[in-house]
């Protein structure tokens, strides 16, 4: 009962913000590992029957609600990006190409055109049309729902890659590249290519996010950088971390997670504050970020361990 009661207690001060006279070994209770036995976690991706997907360096697992872990097709390798479509079309980005499935998901076909090398982002864009970025630092876009692929991006530049990609709140597409930095677009590339390609800024963007109306976050090795007019300047907000993925809780609220755990953000991403994990030494290197339909934040590691909090993510 002594137990229960110290779970309690701890729930209610992390909700409130309070100080407990609780161990502090306690907090290690907030968190729930579902695995500790995956590869390098890249994605994680709450499917819309609520299971978890996972894709890490050596293939895509699958989580229902039970201890069992299934892998998901043979081809997909190196998992960079996943992305269910409105509908059933659920698309994964690997380091051979790009593949799509429908439930149950057991049968994929190769989605991408034979111009595809690895794939490493996913967007959409306001029409609802599908945006692939890839490791040759080409983007190609698809109507029709991965059948057929289209070159959207001739940006002019022969040595870059996309890392990672966003769309911000103009419709405009935000990619970044390793040794170069930022890209904007004029458009969406709704009328099939993007146009107006301008270079940004020096920030290689791991991740990208947009919390509210004209305001743009850039993960980096650097920390946590913010543009407030859709990517025309930028400002620095916060070190001591290195990003690799963001979620967005609501329009006020982010969170962040890189090599020294997590951080959340209560103000759009102007000021942001650590968010214990309940390890005793090191705080884990974080790559992946979802929450579940039940409101709980879910985190994946470089070494392989998914994680899934107890407290709803709205309390946070």
């Amino acid at each position: 009962m002594r137990r229960i009661r110290c779970d309690v207690l701890i729930r209610l001060c992390v909700i409130l913000g309070l100080l407990t006279g609780c161990d502090a070994r306690d907090e290690s209770r907030l968190w729930e590992p579902l695995t500790t036995e995956l590869p390098p976690v890249q994605t994680l991706t709450i499917l819309n029957d609520g299971a978890l997907l996972v894709g890490t360096a050596e293939g895509l697992f699958y989580h229902p609600e039970a201890p069992a872990w299934e892998v998901w097709g043979d081809s997909l390798w190196d998992v960079r990006a996943v992305m269910q479509i409105p509908g059933p079309d659920l698309f994964v980005g690997t380091q051979t190409g790009l593949y799509a499935a429908v439930p149950p998901y057991k049968t994929w076909r190769e989605a991408g055109s034979a111009q595809f090398t690895a794939v490493t982002a996913l967007v959409l864009n306001s029409a609802g049309h599908l945006l692939a970025g890839t490791a040759s630092g080409d983007i190609f876009q698809s109507t029709d729902t991965g059948y057929t692929w289209v070159p959207a991006a001739p940006i002019g530049l022969s040595d870059i890659s996309v890392r990672a990609m966003w769309i911000n709140s103009q419709n405009q597409v935000l990619f970044s590249s390793p040794g170069h930095g930022i890209f904007r677009s004029g458009n969406d590339c709704t009328e099939g290519v993007c146009t107006g390609w301008t270079y940004l800024t020096h920030i290689e963007a791991n991740a990208f996010c947009s919390p509210a109306t004209g305001i743009v976050l850039a993960g980096s090795s650097q920390g946590i950088h913010r543009s407030s007019d859709g990517g025309d300047t930028w400002e620095h907000v916060h070190a001591g971390i290195a990003v690799y993925a963001f979620l967005v809780l609501d329009s006020h609220r982010i969170v962040a997670g890189g090599t020294t755990g997590l951080r959340i953000s209560h103000d759009e991403g102007t000021t942001w504050s650590e968010i214990s994990t309940g390890e005793s030494s090191n705080e884990p290197h974080i790559t992946a970020l979802a929450v579940d339909g039940a409101d709980f934040l879910i985190f994946g590691t470089a070494d392989g361990t998914v994680v899934k909090s107890q407290i709803p993510a709205s309390t946070l």
